[in-house]
């Protein structure tokens, strides 16, 4: 599971990151992998072949091929054209499968049963999801818009999600260990929420210390 986000990468830094989130069969979190990519054009548009290739390259450090392999995106915000073609291209070389949600967590909706149990609403052409009751404030909903498959190089589904990709979505806030004992209002699938994180301390001038992520320390968050 891959969250994408780009806006402060590309925008203020010249970089593209992202964030892996690796699971065993159980589901339980073993690695997180956050991954940068330099010198790619100021747009706000993600190089999201880019990121999946970085992780290859680091395959002595963390075992990871995507041949023959099904992988998800998490994209912080809209996909659009270009990171499709990418991906065609992509998955055609290694006869794979990619899904890419697009996860909108700037939205205006709020929710103002702050002590309703959490929830997700089908609207038709998006879902809305409450992931979690914060202490006091109003909750953020999170939106849902768009699920895209490709496999072998071929479009083969441009749609809503499933009601079981918005479980697995409310699943995966449960993995954001940031909002533990704390207040906050908005809580997003950790794939997204560490995306999010790690771009942002791109643009504050951080490095990428691989040695600490090797054992799971999350020092950018």
């Amino acid at each position: 599971i891959i969250g994408v986000d780009v806006g402060y990468g590309e925008a203020y830094t010249s970089k593209v990151g992202g964030s892996a989130t690796i699971h065993d069969s159980e589901g339980k979190l073993r690695n997180i992998i956050p991954i940068k990519k330099e010198s790619v054009f100021g747009r706000e548009s993600s190089r999201i072949s880019a990121l999946l290739e970085e992780i290859e390259s680091k395959y002595n450090i963390y075992k990871i091929k995507f041949k023959e392999s099904k992988v998800l995106i998490l994209r912080d915000g809209g996909i659009n054209n270009e990171e499709i073609e990418q991906l065609k291209k992509f998955t055609e070389i290694r006869k794979s499968t990619v899904v890419i949600m697009d996860v909108r967590k700037d939205t205006a909706y709020k929710v103002f049963n702050a002590k309703g149990k959490t929830f997700a609403y089908n609207f038709g052409d998006f879902y809305l999801i409450k992931a979690h009751n914060p202490n006091f404030g109003t909750p953020q909903a999170i939106k849902v818009y768009r699920k895209v498959v490709i496999s072998d190089g071929k479009l083969i589904e441009d749609t809503l999600p499933t009601e079981d990709d918005i479980k697995l979505l409310l699943d995966l806030t449960a993995l954001n260990y940031s909002y533990i004992g704390k207040n906050s209002n908005l809580r997003l699938p950790a794939p997204v929420y560490y995306a999010d994180k790690f771009v942002k301390a791109l643009k504050n001038g951080w490095e990428l210390n691989e040695y600490l992520l090797r054992y799971g320390i999350l020092y950018f968050i």
